[in-house]
């Protein structure tokens, strides 16, 4: 706690005194600072200091405020919202490029897929290692149709897997 407050103490004596954001990276500042949980008095202390290029609407200060802004931080985006009135709006947010659509795989290629698939689950059982090892199944029941489950009852049996075969044997019930 100390190191964040050292930090962001060294940080605000480093920054020029008033320092131009964006409102996109004043958004990102302050969602970082929610998540690092630096103190409101800090965080507000800071953005006092802040200048913006664009105008800050109340849309964003309620969402800023719904991610965990405190009291004196909103404060302190209200007194920027009132000082970046004569601004120009943020710019719109680029919109990103539509992924090119993927066309289907030709016939020949769909049926060397399907081949290639039925031959991986047919050899998977061989490869497989032998091996032994306890199953408990645990059975529950829900005899009103209400979604009311009761354990029925626990199944605990020996599974050995050998030569590709499987055998279980009930050990208790």
């Amino acid at each position: 706690m100390r190191r964040r407050a050292a930090l962001i103490g060294l940080l605000a004596l480093l920054t020029p005194a008033q320092q131009r954001l964006t409102v996109e990276q004043l958004v990102s500042f302050v969602r970082s600072s929610i998540q690092l949980r630096h103190t409101d008095g800090q965080l507000a202390a800071y953005l006092r200091k802040v200048e913006l290029s664009e105008r800050l609407d109340d849309r964003t200060i309620e969402e800023l405020q719904g991610l965990g802004a405190g009291p004196r931080t909103v404060e302190a985006l209200r007194a920027l919202r009132d000082a970046s009135r004569d601004l120009p709006p943020p710019a719109a947010p680029a919109a990103k490029p539509a992924a090119p659509a993927i066309p289907p795989p030709s016939p020949a290629e769909q049926q060397r897929v399907l081949q290639e698939v039925r031959e991986y689950a047919t050899n998977y059982v061989r490869s497989l290692p032998d091996f032994i090892c306890t199953q408990v199944t645990r059975r529950y029941v829900d005899p009103t149709g209400l979604e009311f489950w009761s354990q029925q009852d626990v199944i605990t049996a020996r599974l050995t897997y050998f030569e590709h075969r499987e055998d279980y044997k009930v050990v208790l019930i």
